[in-house]
């Protein structure tokens, strides 16, 4: 039975009221909290909990089923977060943790905007679904100790189903037996999930909504087997890889420097070659007419090749360009003086021309 926490603030002495927040931010106030006062595990397993980022979603809007995976690789969780909603929605929010990285929405074509409020960091999901899913990475929600242990909370979420998964690193183990009670010190999972299974590499953990009528906060304790790199072992594999590299480098560094000249020549001779091949490349058509043109020119015979017909109404050639009407009508007569546009009088205006039009290239 979970301890209540206003007797336990009462006695705590200013100093630690008054550094409640600070300690809160770096997890050190619940130690120093079950260091004084001998709290119980499932009443430090309360405490922590207010201390670790909850899942939270916009109030008034209630899911039909939310459903969570979480990947845990090292000392990082890869969360994916599934929200399906009873009617179509043209935008969602959510609240991250504040180490969120590598945010994607996944599979709706829905846009997505990241922001922070005074509640905390959160996702702006927009358009229209019924259904989403949000992936991340976060580190927040796995904590090493003695052990490890994974906690999160979702007593914020609002949903008819509630589907809950986590998937242990690979050949990770539970830290204490199943049989142990739920209300035991040596307990590794509270509460007791629905089903256990593995996929022969990793242990797989799920709850369902049933699993919640006590309160949404999950807590596992783990332990991982003894890496390599550990103790004495990992002193003499580190001496061994420096010996081996030590060794490689020696003998290939005659090679490598050889390598990178071949490479540093074919680089050359390939740049030389390109060379060679634009400067013998045969003009087209557009370079032999804007040759030797000013910028403004050659932007109005390029602006005419392009158009249908190679002809456009000054107006448009005027538009198009950008150029003023005065600076255009300049423009239009020294090309027409060098024979390069022609222009057709209708009314007013005039439609341009290129003189003997070429094929376009």
């Amino acid at each position: 039975m979970l301890l209540s926490l206003k007797p336990l603030i009462g006695k705590l002495s200013k100093k630690d009221l008054k550094n409640k927040d600070k300690y809160l931010k770096k997890d050190v106030f619940v130690r120093q909290v079950k260091k004084k006062y001998k709290l119980s595990f499932l009443a430090f397993f309360f405490l922590l909990a207010f201390a670790l980022p909850a899942f939270s979603q916009e109030p008034y809007v209630v899911l039909k089923k939310y459903s969570v995976t979480f990947t845990l690789i090292e000392n990082t969780a890869i969360v994916e977060e599934t929200f399906t909603f009873p009617t179509l929605q043209n935008g969602f929010s959510w609240y991250l943790p504040e180490d969120a990285e590598a945010v994607e929405i996944l599979g709706s074509g829905s846009k997505m905007e990241l922001t922070k409020d005074g509640l905390g960091r959160k996702v702006i999901v927009s358009g229209k679904f019924a259904q989403v899913t949000i992936k991340y990475l976060t580190d927040s929600l796995i904590e090493k100790t003695k052990d490890k242990f994974f906690l999160v909370d979702i007593g914020k979420v609002n949903a008819q189903e509630i589907s809950v998964t986590v998937q242990l690193p690979e050949s990770a183990t539970l830290k204490y037996p199943l049989t142990a009670p739920e209300a035991s010190l040596q307990t590794a999972l509270i509460p007791k999930p629905d089903t256990i299974t593995t996929d022969g590499k990793n242990i797989i953990l799920h709850w369902n909504e049933e699993n919640f009528k006590q309160g949404k906060a999950i807590l596992v304790r783990y332990q991982e087997p003894e890496n390599f790199l550990s103790g004495n072992y990992g002193l003499y594999g580190i001496i061994l890889l420096l010996f081996i590299a030590a060794a490689v480098f020696f003998f290939r560094k005659k090679s490598v420097k050889a390598e990178i000249l071949v490479k540093e020549t074919k680089r050359k001779e390939d740049k030389k070659r390109e060379e060679v091949a634009e400067h013998e490349k045969e003009p087209s058509h557009k370079d032999l007419l804007t040759r030797n043109l000013f910028e403004e020119e050659r932007a109005i015979m390029e602006t005419l090749l392009e158009a249908k017909e190679q002809e456009l109404w000054q107006k448009q050639l005027s538009l198009n360009t950008g150029i003023s009407a005065v600076k255009l009508s300049r423009k239009l007569r020294n090309l027409e003086a060098k024979g390069l546009i022609e222009k057709i009088p209708y009314g007013n205006t005039n439609k341009i021309r290129v003189k003997n039009p070429g094929q376009k290239k």
